[in-house]
């Protein structure tokens, strides 16, 4: 086996890894459909074409055929009956066997259990914070099952494997091991691989630990965990966006299909001219640049990515043939974070994108500020949440904390587009923030998720206050060119001393009402 060969043969295993996130998707989109929400199918349908295509480009027919039968019937059946519905578990349990029999095939682990559906969650290790972390990341949506610290994780069936795995352990000695052994590279490797320690018992900078993509102190659980993992569940299953600027048409054609069947949504550009009235629309995770282009430098064009308030942030990566030093450092020095050659394979330079705007997810979730609607991060609301309570413990003052989910933002992204779905967020930001008073914190949790921090505030006003947010939400139609996007909220509130006194309890109080209000039939608000 050559080289191109083996690597060929390892992006496979790659991608069978996401075998449980793929499953997950077919059946939210089948629930959906049961309980009548607009556009299930319409989701159900796309993914079926994605599993089709992804699953040809990378040697699975089985997968592939299943896939495109299926996505024939669905659009033919947009509202199946009793027995349509059995037909659809039975072409899902057809695609989870043909992943696992692919598996089997590439010497990866088989003995198949159907997962329930929603993201995975590992928990190893028996020490006493094993219930706050199932309880955490359960909170956070993830199916979480538990096994002992010793598990090898090759062991583990690809229909089963986790987007992310939490080692619990007693000592640095006890962790050791099992670091070595999930944190190492390779397609049993999840997504993540958390280690809950004290920082000062362990060196993050040496083996195993450097492995780690994130050590979290016991004490910080309770707060960081839920937004690491909803980082890690956006990054992991929203549809990734590529900008490629390339005046070859046929190098952007071979590498597209790279990318494409990754998930990836790739968007080509022949100049610099035609790039610059495609990005805003575009709205991409990261931007592909040959160096020479017809219409303007490289360097220029990187600059003028670097000034666009949006692309401040985006990953940049030259694409192109031979380039001198000199070249290779004037990109790097006008903003470009990597040049890559031509030469290189297109699978791996595929892999590699996807890998920087993974990591530009995460960067992005540390700043102090959302880059979209300007709100505060996560981290930074939590902050104000726990000042809020501090205060009022010491005055005897109550605070309220709010949770508004956008009801049906998945079906907005997917029918407009993620440039219209940017739009929205936008909007229900300012709205929201016009709304309450200029003392209070409005924050972006992730995703569609907004909290809103309310100091002196007691649960009957929190109702009164939440109520009005979603009225000002309801009256206020999000207008984008021609579109016209009607939005509505579920909002959970939990305050400060009624519910709980610690932020980790508001949050997961707060949360718990939010899904209630969704499960009510969404457009609602209610206290926890």
């Amino acid at each position: 086996m050559t080289g191109v060969d083996e690597f060929f043969e390892e992006l496979r295993r790659e991608y069978l890894t996401e075998a449980p996130a793929r499953l997950g998707e077919l059946r939210k989109d089948l629930a959906a459909i049961r309980v009548g929400e607009v556009d299930a199918a319409k989701s159900l349908k796309t993914r079926f074409h994605r599993l089709a295509g992804s699953g040809g480009s990378y040697g699975f027919p089985e997968i592939s055929a299943v896939s495109r039968e299926a996505e024939r019937w669905i659009g033919s059946n947009p509202e199946p009956d009793a027995a349509g519905f059995a037909y659809l578990e039975q072409v899902i349990a057809k695609i989870a066997h043909g992943f696992d029999a692919a598996a089997a095939a590439v010497g990866l682990p088989q003995q198949p259990v159907a997962p329930s559906f929603g993201w995975h969650a590992l928990v190893l290790g028996h020490d006493g914070y094993l219930t706050l972390v199932d309880s955490v990341l359960s909170d956070a949506q993830y199916v979480v099952t538990r096994r002992p610290l010793g598990t090898d994780p090759k062991s583990i069936p690809v229909s089963e494997r986790p987007d992310v795995a939490v080692l619990l352990a007693a000592t640095a000695d006890e962790a050791s091991g099992p670091v070595a052994t999930w944190a190492a590279p390779g397609p049993a490797r999840p997504s993540s691989v958390v280690l809950v320690a004290q920082h000062d018992r362990v060196d993050a900078l040496a083996a195993p630990y450097a492995d780690l993509d994130w050590i979290v102190a016991p004490e910080r659980v309770e707060t960081e965990l839920p937004a690491f993992a909803r980082t890690l569940a956006r990054s992991a299953t929203a549809p990734r966006s590529v900008l490629i600027v390339d005046p070859d048409e046929a190098a952007a054609a071979s590498l597209a299909p790279a990318l494409e069947g990754a998930g990836a949504r790739v968007t080509v550009c022949r100049s610099g001219a035609q790039a610059r009235d495609t990005l805003p629309l575009a709205s991409p995770d990261l931007v592909l640049t040959e160096w020479v282009l017809p219409d303007t430098t490289g360097a220029a064009m990187i600059r003028w990515l670097r000034h666009a308030t949006a692309q401040r942030q985006t990953p940049i990566v030259v694409h192109t043939g031979r380039i001198s030093d000199a070249d290779r450092l004037s990109a790097i020095k006008a903003g470009a974070d990597d040049v890559m050659s031509k030469t290189v394979a297109k699978a791996f330079v595929a892999q590699s994108l996807l890998s920087r705007i993974d990591r530009s997810y995460a960067r992005r979730a540390l700043a102090h500020r959302d880059d979209l609607t300007g709100l505060l991060n996560y981290d930074t609301l939590v902050e104000e949440l726990e000042s809020a309570i501090r205060w009022g413990r010491r005055g005897g003052e109550p605070c309220a904390f709010m949770l508004i989910d956008l009801d049906h933002f998945r079906r907005i992204n997917e029918e407009h587009g993620p440039v219209v779905g940017d739009a929205v967020l936008v909007q229900i930001a300012r709205t929201v923030s016009g709304v309450v008073r200029s003392s209070d914190f409005v924050g972006r949790m992730g995703g569609e998720e907004i909290g809103i921090v309310v100091r002196r505030c007691n649960t009957e006003n929190a109702r009164l206050v939440a109520e009005k947010v979603r009225a000002a939400v309801n009256a206020s139609p999000v207008l984008h060119g021609e579109v016209s996007v009607t939005v509505r909220l579920s909002i959970g509130v939990a305050c400060y001393p009624d519910h709980g006194g610690s932020a980790g309890e508001l949050l997961r109080i707060a949360d718990h009402a939010m899904r209630e209000a969704k499960a009510g039939g969404r457009d609602r608000v209610v206290v926890g």
